[in-house]
């Protein structure tokens, strides 16, 4: 009887360590398998985008494409404006649907397209995306300055 109870005491002490050891792995596997958080990322606001930087260089311009022509005519990456009424124009695909930062439009039968966005002082952004009933699309990133006149 004595016997019995030995044996026990030490089969029920090997399977504590045998599920503390298999715990302790299972959680360093997890935890290495756990990807890293993504930064914060922030919701378009309907606005221009607009970021002001004393030191900014214009950089050449953004280019995504997947499948789809898309040319923009007006303005050139880097100008500096005085008039914060910018004209932005282009050529696409004939009847793309094409947006300029928040505004939506469609480019005519020939292809082009045209529409006025609002610029705020100093540097902005301007994203022109075009895509067709495909699937297919491109985008360009332009960086256009404005800085009024007194």
């Amino acid at each position: 009887m004595v016997k019995n109870q030995n044996e026990n005491k030490i089969l029920f002490t090997v399977i504590v360590v045998t599920i503390v050891v298999l715990a302790i792995l299972f959680f360093n596997v997890v935890k290495k398998q756990t990807p890293a958080p993504y930064p914060e990322q922030r919701e378009p606001s309907g606005e221009t985008v607009l970021e002001k930087d004393a030191e900014t260089t214009p950089q050449p311009e953004s280019l995504i494409e997947e499948g789809l022509f898309l040319e923009v005519t007006s303005p050139v990456n880097g100008a500096t404006v005085s008039d914060p009424i910018l004209v932005v124009s282009g050529k696409t695909e004939p009847n793309a649907e094409v947006f300029i930062n928040e505004s939506e439009l469609t480019a005519d039968s020939q292809g082009n397209f045209s529409t006025t966005i609002t610029l705020e002082e100093g540097e902005n952004v301007v994203v022109i995306t075009a895509s067709d009933d495909d699937g297919n699309y491109a985008e360009r990133e332009l960086t256009v300055i404005h800085e009024p006149t007194d």
